[in-house]
Order: structure tokens, then sequence, then C-alpha cells
């Protein structure tokens, strides 16, 4: 069955590689491009890491032809719509729960937003949503057609654990806390009574103490550091452990599992007596806020249930109401087995692969999906498949262990011309699996410890080299030479002083150069690195001083389209004196080499140790913009408000900027207040030219319950916006 998908693949792909050679050298209208057959696509993760420049021959682009992410970036980029892109009804944005009906214009309307719009919000269930740096999948049925309400989906991880399927489950309480700035001496914050106490940072720390820092990031650290010293001192009385959420945010969870732990307060007193903040009730002279004054999503019972893997359709404002529930499934099968990183979509949209992960193993699911299955709060339950019942059985999962340590950073990777997954662990080991969405019986095809003991990001596999590309928590950059049943690792090649580097690593196949983004080097500086496919001879350049971690940028349209020389490399660094998140771009030499930082910068936002969520670029009508999330001060004209005139004071916030024809922005061209900031984020701009749908964003925020409409409380949330200047 593989070889004939092989040959099919081979045939399918090199009559594709050639005209879509041809619409990129000859600059066909979409209209002369576009074919009458059914073309699906697939928008996740993946897309964004391994990228194609412009191929310069024939040669070069058969080569390409081996992974169908070459032929998507090509539609995306030369078939994008020509009609308007603002999805959006006359009524105003929707936002819809999407267990109960839906209806528009349940929302106020917004202030003013300038060109980027919110369409809907929809509640993904409680402390749900993909996560920081993770992403969700966007599947269309048929790019040259009318997109189809039922059919075109997004499907989310929701970085929680089910009910359903986990025997005893129960969820641990938990609250959340940000640093605004460092706090003063003698201020203090209470966790259910206990009161911990800021002192200088030249004071000796004992007890219930910790030190102010120089940060907010340092004062949430030195906070975390004392709050989980007292637990280990006191285990039987004090039952909470902290950690940095990142950089100044802090998450503190009651270890005693369960609904009880919904009763545990907090309350910060003297010169931080401020929460909670997003209620408008903090002013500049607090320097930390806790989000909730009582724990929150703490539950209990084997009858529990909550989806942890689900998919939204109608997602159109010509679908009528409003997203709905495709399906939702509580796919756990280890007690506290959670869905933490991004899920891989099959070609077809019929299945998808997960990992699901606890602090004691970690497992990959193939999925097969059911429309209509489950809703949010009552998903079913897929049945586990076995070797001999996977290729026969429906509305199932394959469960493939991956050993005995968790995965909470390695989202799957799919190679579709061989049907293969690679996905790594926290202890430093990357995984094969065969037989992913085409095989009669999913299978592990090898492991190989790249890195022992670090948390390995997602990988990228390129098709080209046969080589897979990984990046970890210790600062290293590996690759792997993969087999048939064995692997070579070529571990930490590139080394950067120790600190994590959160993010997958970005290859253009086409050139054959590898991207790394760094937010602390062995020098005290964020850093940017470009290495040829062995990572040999990397070239590195400082962008800024070390602090908050650095995610991923991306490409403009120049230098996708083949002309090196005058494109650039967006990211968001940050100032050469201060940890602020900051728009700046790479410069490269005719043949796509570094040759420099360009000095023109753009701050964007202003809180200290804050970041931005990864860049990504979308290409639409002659237009070429870049959009991200930052998770505090967003300096955007609407940063300070979500939808319904709501405060959002700690200004996390959506934006993009607009970078056509290689002219660096001065400002940004529009935002949208998200309390929090974002998620990884997709985009699709592929739709038939009838449509009344466009380029549309997806993401779900950071904070929880804090967005509007159905998403307040406990829920995560799930949005769509739409930038109506992309037409």
């Amino acid at each position: 069955m593989i070889s004939t998908h092989k040959r099919l693949m081979k045939v399918a792909l090199g009559i594709a590689s050639t005209l879509t050679l041809g619409m990129s050298l000859m600059a066909q209208t979409p209209d002369v491009a576009k074919a009458h057959a059914r073309v699906p696509m697939v928008t996740d993760w993946s897309h964004k890491n391994l990228v194609f420049s412009a191929p310069k021959t024939i040669e070069q682009s058969q080569r390409l032809q081996r992974d169908p992410r070459f032929i998507q970036q090509v539609y995306r980029r030369t078939m994008a719509a020509s009609g308007p892109i603002a999805d959006r009804s006359a009524t105003g944005p929707r936002i819809v729960n999407p267990s109960m009906p839906a209806k528009w214009g349940d929302e106020q309307a917004e202030p003013e937003n300038g060109p980027l719009h919110r369409d809907w919000t929809a509640a993904l269930g409680a402390s749900a949503g993909v996560g920081n740096d993770q992403f969700p999948a966007k599947y269309s049925f048929n790019v040259n057609a009318t997109p189809n309400c039922t059919s075109d989906y997004v499907a989310y991880n929701t970085n929680t654990a089910s009910g359903a399927g986990a025997t005893g489950y129960s969820t641990k309480a938990i609250d959340y806390g940000f640093f605004w700035s460092e706090p003063a001496i003698n201020s203090t914050i209470q966790i259910n009574g206990v009161t911990f106490t800021a002192i200088s940072n030249t004071a000796t720390v004992t007890g219930l103490h910790f030190r102010q820092g120089g940060s907010p990031s340092q004062a949430a650290g030195n906070f975390v550091t004392a709050v989980n010293s007292y637990n280990t001192a006191n285990p039987l009385t004090f039952t909470y452990t902290a950690q940095v959420f990142f950089g100044n945010w802090v998450i503190v969870t009651d270890t005693v599992a369960g609904i009880a732990g919904n009763n545990s307060t907090v309350g910060p007193s003297g010169a931080i007596d401020c929460f909670p903040f997003f209620f408008g009730f903090c002013t500049n002279s607090e320097t930390f806020t806790w989000f909730f004054p009582k724990f929150i999503d703490g539950s209990g019972g084997s009858s529990t249930a909550s989806a942890n893997i689900l998919a939204l359709n109608n997602l159109y404002s010509s679908c009528g109401l409003g997203p709905s529930t495709y399906f939702a499934y509580g796919t756990s099968t280890m007690t506290g087995g959670s869905t933490t990183s991004s899920v891989a979509l099959s070609m077809d949209g019929t299945k998808m692969a997960f990992v699901e992960s606890t602090s004691t193993g970690s497992a990959l699911h193939i999925l097969k999906w059911k429309a209509g299955a489950g809703t949010i709060s009552a998903p079913v339950t897929p049945t586990t498949a076995t070797a001999s019942t996977w290729s026969t059985c429906a509305n199932c999962q394959m469960v493939l262990s991956m050993g005995s340590h968790s995965s909470t950073n390695s989202a799957p990777f799919v190679d579709y011309y061989d049907d293969a997954v690679y996905v790594g662990d926290d202890n430093g080991t990357l995984y094969k699996f065969n037989g992913a969405f085409l095989g009669t019986s999913p299978a592990k095809a090898w492991s190989v410890t790249v890195d022992s003991g670090a948390k390995l990001t997602g990988p990228v596999y390129d098709g080209v080299s046969g080589n897979i590309f990984v990046a970890d928590s210790k600062g290293c950059v590996s690759y792997v030479v993969g087999g048939t049943s064995s692997a070579v690792a070529h571990g930490c090649v590139i080394t950067t002083g120790g600190n994590p580097i959160p993010d997958p690593p970005i290859v253009d196949s086409s050139s054959e150069r590898v991207l790394v983004f760094v937010g602390n080097d062995s020098n005290g500086a964020a850093e940017i690195i470009q290495a040829n496919i062995t990572l040999a001879n990397p070239t590195s350049l400082e962008v800024g001083v070390g602090g908050a971690q650095m995610h991923s940028g991306d490409f403009d349209n120049t230098y996708y389209s083949g002309n090196d020389a005058q494109g650039h490399l967006y990211y968001c660094g940050k100032l050469t004196t201060s940890d602020v998140p900051t728009i700046r771009r790479i410069s490269f030499d005719a043949f796509g080499n570094f040759i420099g930082s360009d000095p023109n910068y753009l701050q964007v936002g202003s809180t200290l140790d804050s970041e931005c969520s990864p860049l990504t670029e979308v290409y639409n009508n002659g237009m070429d913009m870049m959009f991200f999330g930052v998770t505090a001060g967003g300096m955007g004209t609407n940063c300070d408000v979500t939808g319904a005139g709501n405060t959002n004071a700690s200004g996390g916030c959506l934006m993009s900027v607009n970078v056509t024809n290689g002219a660096f922005p001065t400002t940004t061209t529009a935002s949208l207040g998200e309390p929090g900031g974002t998620s990884g984020i997709v985009i699709d701009n592929v739709v038939s030219s009838d449509s009344t749908s466009g380029s549309s964003v997806y993401f779900t925020p950071l904070a929880i319950g804090t967005t509007n409409g159905t998403c307040s409380g406990v829920q995560g949330c799930a949005v769509k916006a739409t930038q109506n200047g992309l037409n």
C-alpha cells in the first residue's frame, strides 16, 4: 500500500512541481494556474518551519517535489484570493460557544480596531488552549472551490487531560500571577494564608522570604523558588508548587488534585494590593497581580470529562450562525495525560497525530476522527486500536508508547512522502513512527538519543538532505540521519550557552539553510544562527540583550520569491539595551547568507521581559504582512482594550506590520487586545475568488478566561480574526 502511495505521489508531485515552477518563474495569474481538481490544504506549525525559497532550476524543483508542503506553499503565494478579505457580518463579530446555539451580535461593538477585526471567539473548555509557542491546525477541503462550511475545520490540542479514559481522573487547582516590576521590600504575596515577603537582593533568604530581583522575571523566579522550597520543607501543610509560566508570569498549583483546591485563596497586601488586574483596579504603583481571588480548575472523579482534542467547523461568515464543534474527544490513556503540543493532520484531513504527556511517560496518538463525535463538555472516548484492528476500525486511536519520560514541547512532524512521523521527548530522545496515516498499522521504526536529559523541540525533517533538525532546552542544536530501522544522532553540533531554545529550527529546503533563534547565549545576548545542513560553519548575529525567550521569525515575500539579496528575515527581538519586544530584520547576500542586521527597529512592547509569539507571514493580493502576539505591554493602538469595551490592563496583544516591497515598518498596521498574548498563529489565505471570506488568523490567547463572551471565567478560548487591509 505504501509503495503504491509513493508512486502516485511521485507522479502527482512531479507534474505539480513542474507547473508550480512555471508559475513562480513566469508569474502566471491565479486564474491561469488553478486546476479544476479538488486540492486540499493543510496549514499547521510545520509549514512555518519547513519553508522553500523559490527554486532556481527545474532540477532543484524536482528535488523539492518530495514534500507536499512545497506545492502548498506555492498555492498560498500565487493563488490567494483576489476578492474581499474581510470575513465579517454586517451585524458585528461572532462570539460563540461551540456546544451551544450560536448567535450573531452577542458582543457589543468593539472600539475602533483599524483593519484588524475579531470575527469570533469560541470556548474550548476549562483552562484549554494550544499553549505558548504551539499552533492550531487548519484543514481546507478544496482551495479550488468556495470554502466548505462542513469539511473545512480548525483542530486544537487543549494542553489539558481528559476525564474520559483516564482512571480516577482529577485536575489540580491553579492560579496565575503577573509581576509588573520588581516588588518593594517588605511587600507580600499570600497563598492560602501563608505569606511570602520580598527582601532586598543582598539579604539572606530564609523561610518565607524571596529577593525582589532586578527585573520582573527575576522577581518571578525568586518567588517561585521560595514557594517550592517551602513546599519541600512543609509538604503536609503547604501543598502548593510554582513555576515560571513565561517571563514574568507565574502559575501556582495545589498539588492535592481535586475540586477542594478551588477553595484555596490568594491575596497580595501592602504595596502590591491589586487583583484581578483585568477588571481595571490596578494602577502603575502595583507590582504584582493575581488573576483570580481563589484557585480555579480543580476537579475530580472518574465521571469528570473534558475534551482535549477537538475541531471547529462552520468557520466563515457565509456559514450562518458561527463555528460549531465538529468533533471532540477525550483521548487520555494515562492518568493526567495532557495534549501538550500542536497537532498534525493527514493530507486528506481524516486523521491527526498528537502527543499525550504525563510526568511518567508519553505516547504518540494517531486518531481517526468522526464528524459529530462528542461535545467539549461531553467528549467521546475513542476506541484504542491494536495492530490487527487499526485498518478496519472507526472512531478510534492508535496509541504508540514513547517511554517513561514526558514530552511537553515536541509537536509531531509528518513526512507525508514516506508516511512517517517524527517526535521528541523531554529526555533528549527522538522517535520515528512508520505507517502513520496510510499504513495498515502505525509502528515505531526507531528511537535515538540526541541530547540526554534535554527537552527537545519539534523536529523538522528535510526531504532533500534526509536530515532531521532539532533544538533543545540545553541550548543545543542537533541533527539526526535516519534510516529504515535505525538512526545516527549528531548531538549538540551547535551550542549556545546552556539556556533553553523553545522553538524548532527553521529549514529552507531550497537553499539548504538552517536557522535557530536564541533568547540568551553564552555572552548574555540574544542571537540568530544560520548554518548549513550539517550545521557546519554557523554564522551568528547578536540581535539585542539576553532575557525573555525569543521565538522564531519569518521571511518576507521577496525572499520567498527567490530574490535573496533584496529579501529579509523579520523577527521579534530586543533592543540593544533593554529586553522589550522589538521588530527587527536581517539581510542576505545573493546566495542567501546572512550579511547583517538592519539598524532599523520598531519597538512593539513596553513591558520588560515580555515576549512575542512566533511571527507568521502572509502574502495576499500584493500586500505582505507579519502577524505576532505580545504577552504584555503591547504598543499597538488597540492593545489596551478587548471586545465589548473591556479594559486590557496587561496590554497583551495581537498585532501586524506591513513589510510589502522591502519597506521597513514604522508603526504597527493593526492591533487587537488579547490578554496574555497569543499562541502560535496560523493563517489561511487560499480561497476561491468568489468567496466573501479571505485570509483568516487563528490562535488561542495565552491568558485563560479573559477574552470575552463565552470565554469568560475559567474557559480557554479559540479566536478567529481577519484583517481588511489585506485586500
